[in-house]
């Protein structure tokens, strides 16, 4: 079994005595197994994001799949990230949200034109575990109800400077 021989040997501090019975082995395979098909099949993934550094005049693009149709929050965080200790970030993020070649969402401010009132957003922002942006920050947010399908989320910056940015989608739970 060498899943077994590597488990053990790469956490040779934590368990370095051999297991002695067949018994004992097949509970411990038993208990890691239930484990992880407990967690593989209640497994439900609420974010996905990625940081980089865009330059001037150019475009970050993020593909993704959804299978679960319902309202996600998708932003394009850059001056947000100040607060985390990021420098050198996107001042005026530019989202734009795509199905094939449509635009079909998207803005460059999240509390005005996030397809939802401010409220409403900071609502969906917390209900989805998202850090919440400054206010009156350029950042950009936007909530859309979306279909099973693939989709793309460009940003660019406003004004064509280019920095840091982390572009975030999360699935938004029922309230």
């Amino acid at each position: 079994m060498i899943s077994g021989y590597l488990f053990r040997s790469r956490c040779r501090g934590l368990f370095s005595h051999p297991m002695k019975t067949k018994m004992v082995k097949f509970l411990a395979w038993a208990f890691f197994g239930l484990i992880a098909f407990a967690f593989i099949a209640n497994a439900k993934l609420v974010n996905l994001s990625t940081r980089l550094k865009v330059p001037a005049g150019e475009t970050l693009m993020a593909g993704f799949v959804i299978d679960n149709p319902g309202k996600y929050l998708i932003r394009a965080v850059g001056h947000g990230l100040v607060q985390f200790g990021v420098q050198n970030t996107m001042i005026n993020p530019e989202l734009k949200i795509y199905r094939g070649q449509v635009q079909i969402g998207g803005n460059s401010e999240w509390h005005v034109g996030a397809g939802v009132s401010v409220a409403m957003y900071l609502d969906y922002q917390a209900r989805a575990g998202a850090f919440p942006l400054p206010t009156g920050s350029l950042d950009a947010a936007y909530i859309i109800d979306l279909p099973v399908g693939a989709y793309t989320a460009h940003v660019a910056e406003f004004r064509d400077r280019g920095g840091d940015v982390l572009i975030e989608i999360y699935e938004i739970p029922p309230g």
